[in-house]
């Protein structure tokens, strides 16, 4: 999926190997939107998704911040992380259900590869985190990033972009 690895792996065998899109990418939005179950939220409040693959003390920050500034509730999807107070904690989400969370999201912050590729097939306001401790991980985030132009949706330590502006998705 990733052109580096098709590169090295080309290397190898001495011969030409294709790099073809993740299977996140061959449904469009409306695609996915109709495999989504139906928003089940509480006072239809707005909400900040945060879905994690490696923990990052600094996206949790951010969610936090906006949703202050907002005044927005914080919804995270557990992957084994210490439970914090203030965060509400989506459990028994099944594929519907994490698809309608990423849907009905007002922003998004993530440093998973399918976060961020249902952040962008979905058209949501979103940042990623490159994660410091899986290279691979980040061949993959960087790749969808520089195809599609994302570079100014990266969050990093001394990149705070504006979670605000508007992305075209055309």
């Amino acid at each position: 999926r990733e052109g580096q690895v098709a590169e090295q792996l080309a290397k190898h065998i001495k011969q030409p190997v294709e790099s073809h899109m993740d299977p996140v990418f061959l449904l469009d939005r409306e695609q996915w939107q109709a495999e989504a179950a139906p928003p089940d939220l509480p006072g239809g409040k707005a909400y900040i998704l945060i879905y994690l693959m490696h923990r990052s003390d600094r996206i949790i920050q951010v969610a936090q911040n906006l949703a202050k500034e907002y005044g927005m509730e914080v919804i995270f999807i557990p992957t084994g992380y210490k439970r914090l107070s203030g965060i509400r904690y989506a459990t028994d989400t099944g594929p519907r259900e994490f698809l309608s969370l990423f849907d009905n999201a007002a922003y998004v912050l993530t440093n998973s590869f399918h976060g961020l590729a249902f952040s962008v097939v979905l058209h949501k306001k979103f940042l990623v985190e490159y994660q410091v401790a899986s290279a691979n991980a980040n061949n993959r985030l960087q790749n969808v990033v520089s195809l599609l132009g994302l570079e100014d949706r990266v969050l990093s330590k001394e990149n705070m972009p504006d979670i605000t502006c508007e992305i075209d998705y055309t």
